[in-house]
Protein backbone atom coordinates (compact mmCIF):
# COMPACT_ATOMS: atom_id res chain seq x y z
CA UNK A 1 0.00 0.00 0.00
CA UNK A 2 1.37 3.23 -1.02
CA UNK A 3 1.91 6.30 1.76
CA UNK A 4 -0.35 9.83 0.93
CA UNK A 5 0.20 12.77 2.17
CA UNK A 6 -2.59 13.74 4.28
CA UNK A 7 -4.68 17.39 4.15
CA UNK A 8 -2.69 19.17 6.31
CA UNK A 9 1.11 18.37 4.89
CA UNK A 10 3.08 20.98 4.13
CA UNK A 11 4.17 19.79 1.04
CA UNK A 12 0.40 19.78 -0.14
CA UNK A 13 0.62 22.94 -2.61
CA UNK A 14 -2.71 24.00 -1.73
CA UNK A 15 -1.47 24.52 1.80
CA UNK A 16 1.81 26.23 0.73
CA UNK A 17 1.42 29.57 2.12
CA UNK A 18 -2.10 29.92 3.64
CA UNK A 19 -2.39 30.82 7.25
CA UNK A 20 -1.72 28.43 10.17
CA UNK A 21 -1.62 29.42 13.92
CA UNK A 22 2.38 27.89 14.19
CA UNK A 23 3.33 28.28 11.00
CA UNK A 24 3.61 25.19 9.39
CA UNK A 25 2.34 26.20 5.79
CA UNK A 26 5.20 29.36 5.79
CA UNK A 27 7.71 29.80 3.32
CA UNK A 28 10.17 29.72 6.47
CA UNK A 29 9.34 26.68 7.16
CA UNK A 30 9.33 24.78 4.26
CA UNK A 31 12.30 26.41 3.70
CA UNK A 32 13.69 24.95 7.11
CA UNK A 33 11.98 21.92 6.39
CA UNK A 34 13.62 21.40 2.78
CA UNK A 35 16.95 22.13 4.46
CA UNK A 36 16.82 19.19 6.75
CA UNK A 37 15.45 16.84 3.81
CA UNK A 38 18.11 17.51 1.14
CA UNK A 39 21.19 16.90 3.57
CA UNK A 40 19.52 13.45 4.55
CA UNK A 41 16.92 14.40 8.12
CA UNK A 42 13.62 12.45 7.44
CA UNK A 43 10.75 14.59 8.74
CA UNK A 44 7.80 13.29 10.56
CA UNK A 45 4.04 13.52 10.09
CA UNK A 46 3.15 16.52 11.92
CA UNK A 47 -0.08 14.28 12.40
CA UNK A 48 1.54 11.66 14.25
CA UNK A 49 4.41 13.34 16.27
CA UNK A 50 3.03 14.06 19.39
CA UNK A 51 6.86 15.29 20.30
CA UNK A 52 6.39 18.41 19.30
CA UNK A 53 4.10 20.56 21.41
CA UNK A 54 3.02 22.54 18.45
CA UNK A 55 1.56 19.12 16.81
CA UNK A 56 -0.01 18.30 19.62
CA UNK A 57 -1.96 21.26 19.44
CA UNK A 58 -3.02 20.73 16.56
CA UNK A 59 -4.27 17.35 16.98
CA UNK A 60 -1.12 14.91 16.73
CA UNK A 61 -2.17 11.30 17.94
CA UNK A 62 -0.39 8.09 18.65
CA UNK A 63 2.31 6.28 19.73
CA UNK A 64 4.85 6.51 17.03
CA UNK A 65 5.13 9.37 14.29
CA UNK A 66 5.21 8.04 11.09
CA UNK A 67 7.57 9.33 8.45
CA UNK A 68 5.75 12.36 6.49
CA UNK A 69 4.54 11.04 3.25
CA UNK A 70 4.43 14.48 1.58
CA UNK A 71 8.52 14.72 2.41
CA UNK A 72 8.90 11.38 0.93
CA UNK A 73 7.61 12.46 -2.70
CA UNK A 74 9.34 15.41 -2.43
CA UNK A 75 12.73 13.95 -2.21
CA UNK A 76 11.30 11.02 -4.78
CA UNK A 77 10.84 14.04 -6.94
CA UNK A 78 14.35 15.41 -6.78
CA UNK A 79 15.95 12.45 -6.89
CA UNK A 80 14.51 11.65 -10.08
CA UNK A 81 16.00 14.32 -11.60
CA UNK A 82 19.13 12.28 -11.18
CA UNK A 83 18.21 8.55 -11.14
CA UNK A 84 15.83 6.43 -13.46
CA UNK A 85 13.05 5.23 -11.20
CA UNK A 86 11.84 2.78 -13.70
CA UNK A 87 14.69 0.25 -13.00
CA UNK A 88 15.81 2.09 -9.83
CA UNK A 89 19.65 3.26 -10.96
CA UNK A 90 21.70 5.94 -10.50
CA UNK A 91 24.20 6.30 -12.45
CA UNK A 92 27.96 8.63 -13.19
CA UNK A 93 26.14 10.21 -16.06
CA UNK A 94 22.95 11.25 -14.09
CA UNK A 95 25.21 12.70 -10.97
CA UNK A 96 27.29 14.33 -13.35
CA UNK A 97 24.10 15.98 -15.28
CA UNK A 98 22.20 17.05 -12.31
CA UNK A 99 25.62 18.47 -11.14
CA UNK A 100 26.23 20.21 -14.14
CA UNK A 101 22.44 21.67 -14.74
CA UNK A 102 22.50 22.43 -11.20
CA UNK A 103 25.65 24.06 -9.72
CA UNK A 104 24.27 24.45 -6.50
CA UNK A 105 23.10 21.02 -6.01
CA UNK A 106 20.04 20.60 -4.31
CA UNK A 107 20.58 17.08 -2.50
CA UNK A 108 23.84 17.23 -0.79
CA UNK A 109 26.45 14.29 -0.57
CA UNK A 110 25.42 13.20 2.34
CA UNK A 111 21.86 13.98 1.45
CA UNK A 112 22.37 11.45 -1.28
CA UNK A 113 24.08 8.91 0.46
CA UNK A 114 21.20 8.99 2.89
CA UNK A 115 18.51 8.71 0.97
CA UNK A 116 19.92 7.07 -1.77
CA UNK A 117 22.08 4.28 -0.50
CA UNK A 118 21.00 3.67 2.92
CA UNK A 119 17.27 4.14 2.75
CA UNK A 120 16.50 3.18 -1.08
CA UNK A 121 19.92 0.39 -2.32
CA UNK A 122 20.79 -1.01 1.01
CA UNK A 123 17.55 -0.62 2.75
CA UNK A 124 16.71 -3.40 5.55
CA UNK A 125 20.47 -4.46 5.43
CA UNK A 126 21.81 -4.73 9.09
CA UNK A 127 23.74 -1.93 10.30
CA UNK A 128 24.60 -0.20 6.99
CA UNK A 129 20.91 -0.29 5.75
CA UNK A 130 18.03 1.96 7.11
CA UNK A 131 14.41 1.66 7.14
CA UNK A 132 12.91 0.84 3.38
CA UNK A 133 11.22 4.29 2.14
CA UNK A 134 7.30 4.03 2.11
CA UNK A 135 6.15 3.68 -1.70
CA UNK A 136 4.80 6.60 -2.66
CA UNK A 137 3.30 8.42 -5.94
CA UNK A 138 6.16 10.42 -6.63
CA UNK A 139 4.40 11.75 -9.64
CA UNK A 140 1.72 13.09 -7.28
CA UNK A 141 1.63 16.83 -8.36
CA UNK A 142 -0.46 18.03 -6.20
CA UNK A 143 2.95 17.60 -4.04
CA UNK A 144 5.82 19.46 -4.59
CA UNK A 145 8.01 22.25 -3.28
CA UNK A 146 7.21 25.67 -3.84
CA UNK A 147 8.50 27.57 -6.46
CA UNK A 148 10.89 29.37 -4.49
CA UNK A 149 12.67 26.69 -3.02
CA UNK A 150 13.10 24.19 -6.09
CA UNK A 151 16.25 23.58 -8.23
CA UNK A 152 17.55 26.06 -10.55
CA UNK A 153 19.08 25.44 -13.93
CA UNK A 154 22.30 27.16 -14.33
Amino acid sequence: MRAVACDQCPWRKVNQSKRHKFGFFTQANLKRLWNGLRKGNPMSCHKTDTGHPDHVACGAKGDKPKECAGSIIVIRQELQMIANWNDNTVTDDGIIEYKKRFKQSRITVVGFMYWVFERIQMAGVPIIGGKKLPEVDHSDEAIGLPESLKAKEE
